[in-house]
């Protein structure tokens, strides 16, 4: 037909990108039955492994594997802890040892620091401290008359100090280790006034 003007109009048809013929624009949406398929696939195989690893389960020998890596274990978990419970044990026989000493210990330190105004007296502390002592202390008594040296007194509380220091009385009874503790703390503070009023 003509328009207004006169002019010459074409009618151009639009195809329907959902219908047939004609040039459309768009083509058919894939099948879903693609995906479906793969998922198939991938369920099978699955299946496929699960019933390989049971039969593997399943095999005499990879039981008994297991139950000898079980039973391993058990082992070594129960021997875990009865090592804990030995621990715990030795710990509570030494604490009831050591409270079964502190007193006996307290008494005989303060008997030999306080007996004749020794107090703080480092001369007289070093002069008795064979009383004191357990026999194989490895102490070599020393005299006043060879204590009025301020250097030979510094030299014997040296050596008594070795004896006596915490550090070398591991493998000695709990007594012991308590005693040397206490005498070991009574000359380290007598030294200390023993220096600021002679060294």
């Amino acid at each position: 037909g003509a328009d207004f003007f006169g002019n010459t109009t074409s009618t151009t048809t639009t195809t329907s990108v959902f219908g047939g013929g004609g040039g459309g624009m768009g083509a058919a949406a894939p099948s879903p039955r693609h995906y479906d398929d793969s998922e198939a696939k991938e369920q099978k195989e699955k299946v496929a492994k699960q019933q390989q690893q049971d039969a593997a389960t399943d095999n005499p020998l990879r039981q008994q594997l297991r139950r000898e890596h079980e039973e391993k274990v058990k082992k070594k978990q129960a021997e875990a802890l009865q090592e804990i419970q030995r621990q715990e044990t030795e710990e509570k026989a030494k604490a009831a040892a050591r409270d079964a000493c502190e007193v006996k210990v307290r008494n005989r330190v303060e008997a030999w620091a306080g007996k004749g105004g020794k107090a703080n007296n480092l001369r007289s502390l070093l002069s008795t401290l064979q009383d004191v002592l357990w026999p194989d202390s490895g102490w070599k008594p020393v005299t006043l008359a060879e204590l009025m040296d301020a250097r030979k007194v510094r030299r014997a509380f040296l050596k008594a100090a070795a004896i006596v220091h915490p550090d070398k009385m591991v493998n000695q009874s709990v007594e012991n280790q308590l005693l040397a503790e206490r005498v070991f703390n009574t000359l380290r503070d007598s030294f200390d006034a023993f220096r600021d009023a002679e060294l």
